[in-house]
């Protein structure tokens, strides 16, 4: 099915008195200079945006615990600066939450921005500056900030608006210069995160240590504000606006909303979310629990980091060849594998670092599949306008909801003390953790029940 955003060299009929009706070649998609610089901003925006709150590789002594701990999706460098020194170490439960706020702010807001680039994309670019304007404001003025609950407010709450804003209608420009490479563009651009939070943890880590959380900040703004700023200046639309000021695509329709293809793949995907992030949130404890050495756990979520920058490349590849629900079926079976054999059978280092490598690819890449899920909806639901946007903003939601609610659950599984037999990892206080992780993966991957019973 071919929908506005889908047409390669289709003629576009400007409706104003100085083209004077005559059609007008749109740029061809999949290929070209224009479209790699679209791409390579949403790439930016990712790196940028995310990077400064993904620090999925940084491990933290935290002045409650005294464990080392990765916390992704969360402020983790600062949040470990700020709880052992200064005013803020007496107020480690309210410079927590800062992570918790800002990264589940940016996910369940995301549908906001999508839906506004859906309705005004000629200010696309121009709410981006916005955001951009007002996230950097946040961190600059978190760097006066003298309490925690100021920092909540500025690093946790402003940031979480301005980010959303700066970073997500990008992938509005993306919909419309990419469609049979749909996926593949799709993984390239996510797959900046990975890089970004491979990268940023340690260079925010020196600056704190070098010139303190006031000009760490300042210093990040900056390299924020060239970062996404040059992203902004990157992308472009390929579809241009009516004559009149009217926008070139149809106003926001619901009414998928309706049917059930949307909730299969929405409800697999927050049942997924809920053990998604507990690998890495425990791998750094458990391998130091099971005697492994100090330096294993940073070496196992180095190498998840680089596999989910791999898995997003191949995921978003594959989903451009096969139906959507194969890849997720492929995805789900190599989760398995890895959890339950890698991670549930680890003795040694190399059992925990090849689990590191399959499920950095085939879980931490596993959103890459989303693209390929509005798509999907797209074909099973004709009569619907489906926008690729903001479908993955929904996506965003339900998989930030997932991972709010999964959180507590690990708590209370770890301190529910159960433990199997053996000499392997489910002997350990972890073993609830990862049973856990793998049925929350084998119920994400029941999407492909749904083109079973040809419903997607």
């Amino acid at each position: 099915m071919n929908t506005d955003s889908e047409l390669a060299g289709e003629q576009f009929e400007l409706q104003d008195g100085a083209a004077g009706g005559a059609p007008q070649s749109l740029p061809p998609t999949d290929r070209g200079k224009d479209a790699y610089l679209v791409l390579a901003g949403c790439f930016l925006a990712e790196v940028f945006t995310w990077c400064s709150c993904l620090q999925s590789g940084i491990y933290l002594e935290t002045a409650l615990t005294h464990r080392i701990t990765a916390l992704p999706y969360s402020y983790g460098v600062f949040t470990a600066y700020y709880s052992r020194t200064g005013a803020f170490s007496t107020e480690t439960g309210s410079v927590a939450a800062i992570g918790t706020t800002l990264v589940g702010l940016m996910m369940f807001l995301s549908p906001l921005p999508a839906w506004v680039a859906q309705m005004w994309p000629q200010f696309r670019r121009r709410s981006m500056a916005m955001g951009l304007l007002l996230a950097v404001a946040s961190l600059v003025g978190a760097s006066f900030c003298d309490n925690a609950d100021a920092l909540l407010a500025t690093q946790g709450v402003l940031y979480a608006v301005g980010g959303v804003f700066a970073y997500f209608p990008c992938f509005s420009f993306l919909d419309e210069w990419f469609v049979h490479r749909k996926g593949l563009a799709y993984g390239a651009a996510w797959a900046g995160t990975g890089l970004g939070g491979s990268v940023a943890p340690f260079v925010i880590n020196w600056l704190l240590d070098a010139y303190g959380h006031r000009t760490a900040l300042r210093v990040w703004a900056v390299i924020e504000l060239i970062g996404v700023g040059t992203a902004i200046l990157l992308v472009k639309n390929r579809l241009p606006s009516r004559g009149g000021g009217r926008p070139a695509f149809r106003l926001t329709d619901l009414s998928f909303l309706k049917y059930a293809p949307f909730w299969i793949f929405q409800a697999a995907n927050i049942v997924q979310a809920l053990g998604s992030y507990l690998p890495m949130l425990y791998i750094p404890s458990f391998a130091a629990d099971i005697g492994l050495p100090s330096y294993s756990g940073s070496i196992a979520l180095a190498l998840y980091s680089i596999s989910t920058c791999c898995g997003c490349l191949l995921l978003g590849n594959l989903v451009d060849r096969f139906h959507v629900s194969t890849v997720i079926l492929l995805a789900t079976l190599a989760q398995l594998v890895a959890i339950f054999v890698f991670w549930g059978l680890t003795n040694g280092q190399a059992m925990l670092y090849l689990f590191a490598i399959i499920y950095g690819v085939f879980g931490g890449a596993a959103f890459v599949t989303w693209p390929g899920c509005a798509s999907a909806i797209r074909n099973a639901i004709p009569s619907c306008h489906v926008d690729m946007a903001f479908v993955l903003s929904l996506l965003t939601a339900g998989k930030g909801l997932g991972s709010v609610i999964g959180g507590p659950i690990g708590i209370a599984l770890m301190n529910a003390g159960w433990q199997g037999e053996g000499g392997s990892a489910y002997s350990s206080d972890f073993a609830a953790v990862i049973v856990f992780t793998g049925v929350s993966s084998l119920l994400g991957g029941l999407a492909w029940v749904g083109r079973v019973f040809r419903i997607v």
